[in-house]
């Protein structure tokens, strides 16, 4: 007899706000791994960390789209992270390999039965994830680190921008709003908080609790109390008081690098 046999069976959490694909997971499984139980499953994110937290499963089924939110999401905002975690969805294969290099089973829809018991199977022999938090920031940076390329999460999957065309970010209670050169602006339900230590790496500094900006597009500086900047496009910003010394910093830093 297993050890998990002996404990019993091995409580799973599928996640996914399509019925079709929840169903397909317990079906693929269910004769095959007799010792887990797949009977809880959540379609929303708000659903997953609740139940995660109540049931803390030891094994985890995700999408990484769900209808108010994203797989992302859920890993941040649950508290119970010391489970085994299988990805399922659609996503494009750069992303795949940002995954796997973070040692995360991850499985591309549409999917076959030996994909998802493969899976399965090196998720129970894996050890377990002792700082998911970790996890998570290491696989934001493989997605957006050295290819200089943002990826953000949007109803239909992730999009991912070239950063050189990011004019500046606004932000509005829990949402953040991307500003690109086309003309085009990009809304995702995250705080600007989340992307400030990626583009702050990549010339982008806060001059405002609700505004990042990109160094290179911007145009004019006007002083005053905290004064405001002009950006390429034409946009005023204002900078606030508590931000203008380190934008100032950043300012001489950047004007010194193009002399």
């Amino acid at each position: 007899m297993s050890n998990a046999q002996s404990k019993g069976k091995i409580t799973c959490l599928i996640i996914d706000d399509n019925v079709n694909s929840r169903n397909l997971v317990r079906l693929m499984l269910e004769n095959d791994f007799p010792h887990l139980d797949l009977s809880h499953e959540a379609t929303s994110c708000a659903e997953a960390v609740k139940l995660n937290n109540q049931l803390k499963p030891e094994l985890v089924f995700l999408d990484v789209d769900l209808g108010d939110g994203s797989g992302f999401e859920f890993l941040e905002l649950t508290q119970h992270k010391d489970f085994k975690l299988v990805f399922i969805s659609a996503f494009d294969s750069f992303a795949v390999k940002a995954f796997k290099v973070n040692a995360v089973d991850y499985i591309l829809k549409p999917f076959e039965k030996n994909d998802l018991i493969n899976a399965v199977h090196k998720s129970l022999n894996h050890p377990y994830y002792t700082d998911m938090k970790n996890s998570i920031r290491m696989l934001v940076e493989s997605i957006n680190g050295e290819t200089n390329r943002l990826a953000l999460p949007l109803q239909h999957g992730f999009e991912f921008f070239n950063v050189n065309d990011l004019i500046y970010c606004t932000s509005e209670g829990n949402y953040t709003t991307f500003y690109f050169k086309n003309h085009k602006s990009v809304t995702v339900s995250k705080t600007l908080k989340t992307y400030e230590e990626i583009l702050e790496r990549k010339g982008f500094v806060r001059i405002h609790a609700s505004s990042l900006i990109n160094l290179r597009e911007l145009k004019t500086y006007h002083r005053g109390n905290g004064g405001y900047v002009v950006m390429t496009d034409g946009t005023k910003l204002e900078v606030s008081k508590s931000r203008k010394e380190d934008f100032l910093v950043r300012l001489n830093f950047s004007q010194y690098e193009k002399l």
